[in-house]
């Protein structure tokens, strides 16, 4: 969740500050990584739902492969992108969009592993896992902001 609210949040600062780009290219920019999440996460749950279904897959393969895929791809991206950081904005939407849109892997995975673990008490459990979750988004612009100005202080 530290990941998913940290990008969501500073996503548009990014593009301000690295990539010069303005407000209105800005906000379309910025929109793309989310709604490639929706479209991934729709697809993907339907090819897992349909590997359940028909006993391709067990549930618990389904939710490895989920978790994995959500984790580990975006990961990797990211780390790329970091690396690429001087290239063209145009790169570094399709990073961003592709590591997000992987991330909607966690429809099938850790999300729905909520109520495969305790049904009878998945929404109380849900409510206190997404406000432990969501601690991280309070944070995460503090956070940024003292590691931007202790990142700036040592290059200077």
């Amino acid at each position: 969740m530290w990941g998913t609210i940290t990008l969501t949040m500073q996503l548009p600062a990014y593009f301000r500050s690295v990539y010069m780009l303005d407000i209105k290219t800005n906000g379309f920019v910025s929109g793309i990584p989310e709604l490639c999440k929706f479209a991934f996460s729709l697809a993907f749950s339907t090819v897992m739902d349909y590997m359940l279904r028909n006993k391709y897959l067990s549930i618990t393969v389904v939710r490895k492969i989920s978790v994995a895929t959500s984790e580990f791809i975006p990961a990797v991206l990211l780390v790329v992108l970091g690396f690429l950081s001087k290239s063209s904005a145009t790169v570094a939407v399709v990073l961003l969009a592709l590591a997000s849109a992987v991330g909607g892997a966690s429809s099938s995975g850790s999300l729905p592993n909520i109520v495969d673990l305790s049904p009878n008490f998945a929404g109380t459990l849900i409510g206190i896992i997404k406000t432990m979750a969501l601690i991280p988004g309070v944070l995460s612009p503090n956070t940024v902001s003292l590691l931007n100005n202790s990142l700036v202080s040592t290059m200077t």
